[in-house]
Formats: C-alpha cells, structure tokens, sequence
C-alpha cells in the first residue's frame, strides 16, 4: 500500500513539475514591477467581500469615513458558520465519534471568538461589555495614530 502510495505521490510530481517551472520564469523573468498597491485615498462607504476558503466562505465587512484607518472591520471566518452544526452532528454519539466528527470539520475555535460580557468569576462584577471593548479599542487605536 505504501508503495502504491509513494508510485503515486512520484506521478503528481512529474505532472506538475512543468507548471511549476512556467510559475518560476513567470515570476523572474517576464512580471516587472511591484505587486504592492499604494492606495491614497479611500473613499468614504461601505463594502463587502466573499471568498472560498479551505473551511468554507469568508466574509469581509469594512466601513471607512473618507480617511486611511477603516471605521470597522468585520470578519466572519468559515469556522463561526460551521459550530453551529456541531451539536446536531453530536449528540446522540459516543465521545470518540463526536471527536471525529468536530475533526472532520476542521474547526479553527480562535476565529469563533466572540464576546459579550466579561465578568470576574468569584465576584460577578462586570469586567468589560462589547461596547466597552469597542471603546477602549478606539482610544488605543487614537493612541496609536497621534
């Protein structure tokens, strides 16, 4: 089996072997100049943006007010879509098939993180809220830019 494998793996090299040689003289010989964009200005508005990505689609929200800093900018990640669909694939299973099944999806739990409250654990006190987050985010960010 192994050796199916690697006799494999050996074909899929030799098959993109040239496309990768046409990629190296591409790059070298025939591209001229910067692939960086130096943009100015941006204008003032909203925009969206939607991309395959290997866990599913990603989706980018940016507002500007006219100035070089976006307002906001908000990412939903494959991953934050994809958790909800845990709990029907799980329960039910035994814990090594749901852990199977969460590996199937791939989850990336950093790009799930969302906060609502944050709160000390022994007293209740509210530590932060999202608007209190959102706002310590734009006195550090005015910080940052005087």
């Amino acid at each position: 089996m192994k050796e199916l494998r690697r006799k494999q793996r050996m074909k899929e090299l030799l098959y993109s072997w040239p496309a990768l040689i046409l990629m190296v003289v591409l790059v070298f010989f025939l591209i001229k100049g910067s692939a960086e964009v130096m943009v100015k200005e941006i204008p003032e508005g909203m925009g969206t943006g939607r991309a395959e990505a290997p866990r599913g689609e990603v989706f980018h929200f940016v507002k500007t007010d006219g100035s070089n800093y976006p307002v906001r900018h908000k990412i939903r990640a494959p991953s934050y879509v994809n958790i909800a669909t845990f709990r029907k694939a799980c329960v039910g299973q035994t814990i090594s098939d749901a852990a199977i099944s969460l590996a199937a999806v791939d989850p990336c739990y950093c790009c799930t993180e969302r906060m609502a409250v944050a709160y000390d654990i022994h007293t209740g006190e509210i530590i932060m809220n999202g608007a209190g987050l959102l706002e310590l985010s734009v006195q550090k960010t005015l910080k940052l830019k005087s």
